[in-house]
């Protein structure tokens, strides 16, 4: 699933939007700007972490030696560091 910044901040706004009773338009603007930012920190930090999988993940390659490509063919569990 691909992390997009407009789908990552629709939620944060709802959410926030969400703990309110009757925002007005101000409180809105303000939620709205603390939404963005944030979604622009997150989504930033999750995008530069570094994902490690475990090795011995099942694959099959088509090729020759010299340029070989390949997919997975069973799920792997990878963590973040």
């Amino acid at each position: 699933m691909a992390l997009v910044n407009e789908i990552v901040l629709e939620q944060l706004e709802d959410f926030l939007l969400s703990l309110q009773d009757n925002p007005t338009d101000e409180t809105k603007q303000k939620i709205r700007t603390y939404a963005s930012g944030f979604t622009d920190f997150l989504v930033t930090t999750i995008k530069s972490a570094t994902i490690v999988v475990a090795a011995g993940i099942p694959v099959a390659t088509a090729g020759t030696a010299l340029a070989q490509t390949g997919v997975t063919t069973a799920p792997a569990t990878a963590s973040i560091n």
